[in-house]
């Protein structure tokens, strides 16, 4: 039985948001999972993954600051990933290993996260 394409987009940020206050807590959890969105978003945009200036022009700010705060934490947060992962290497490490988040991927402009079939 094939799901619906909003409630898949509903698991997968659900799964993305568990997962991120499962490992940073609440509050970093949050904005840890709104900075994974908003990468997967560019990269989409862009066809391939941002550089934290790409990032910040894409989302108005003035400063890459942000985005390289957001690349900390998510490197806190994943250090399974190594020590230069981007959210985009979450992606990659979840649909070669299927442990962070099995059957998701980034790829989908609307919210850029979809569960593959």
């Amino acid at each position: 039985m094939r799901r619906d394409t909003h409630s898949v987009k509903t698991t997968v940020a659900q799964d993305l948001i568990d997962q991120c206050v499962a490992r940073v807590g609440w509050v970093n959890g949050a904005r840890l999972a709104r900075f994974v969105a908003k990468w997967a978003i560019t990269a989409c945009e862009l066809g391939c993954a941002p550089d934290p200036e790409e990032f910040a022009m894409r989302w108005g700010e003035r400063s890459p600051r942000r985005a390289r705060r957001g690349l900390r934490l998510f490197r806190r947060a994943f250090p399974e990933l190594g020590a230069d992962a981007t959210p985009s290497a979450l992606a990659s490490a979840t649909k070669r290993t299927g442990e962070l988040m099995p059957d998701t991927r980034v790829g989908d402009c609307h919210g850029c996260l979809r569960q593959t079939d």
